[in-house]
């Protein structure tokens, strides 16, 4: 089984990239001349649908069992939460950097690339803070996005490509999560480590 923590946890996570997606998904079509009016509703339903499911995984958690070991888990969650706040804290001054570079210099249509890069690559130290090896596969695919925009050289038709990319892998990888890590497992995530789910790697 997985903790009840844990699952809170990764539920919430899963939300929060559910939300994003949002944010990439509505921001490409805000900006895209030809949006016909049915893409914000079709762009609307998988965050809808997603909240409700990670906020049924949230409530669910509180039946599923706490950690062996209470004040271990509570040290473990504390210094999740401190790294987290640190490749954050690297993540916006990346952010923020890169966005001033690149208006200084005339290229403010590359900002948004440079932010689903950095964003990627976030999630690359996220997977082993929070033992979700599927933050993996969602940087890798950041990244992937990202560079692969540069390939449109039509500016507009980028920022869409980029968005809708960016919503794309963020949702994909919410349901992951929900689905993977927030419901009653069939084995002990612990079990490959010896120890508590939070410290899967």
């Amino acid at each position: 089984m997985v903790t009840r923590a844990f699952a809170r946890g990764a539920a919430i996570g899963a939300l929060v990239l559910s939300w994003f997606g949002a944010f990439w998904a509505f921001a490409s079509i805000v900006h895209w001349p030809a949006a016909p009016p049915w893409a914000y509703a079709a762009a609307g339903l998988p965050v809808v649908a997603l909240t409700l499911f990670s906020a049924s995984r949230i409530v669910g958690s509180a039946t599923l069992p706490p950690a062996n070991d209470e004040a271990e888990a509570a040290r473990e969650g504390k210094r999740m939460g401190r790294n987290f706040g640190i490749v954050c804290g690297i993540e916006f001054a990346l952010i923020g950097a890169a966005a001033a570079a690149l208006g200084s210099t005339g290229h403010p249509l590359l900002i948004p690339v440079a932010i689903a890069l950095i964003v990627g690559l976030h999630f690359l130290p996220l997977a082993r803070v929070f033992g979700l090896r599927v933050y993996t596969f969602t940087g890798v695919l950041c990244v992937a996005c990202s560079l692969a925009s540069l390939l449109v050289t039509d500016e507009t038709a980028r920022l869409l490509a980029l968005g809708l990319a960016m919503a794309a892998v963020l949702w994909v990888s919410a349901g992951l999560v929900l689905f993977r890590y927030t419901g009653r497992a069939k084995e002990d995530p612990g079990k490959k480590t010896g120890g508590d789910p939070w410290r899967r790697a």
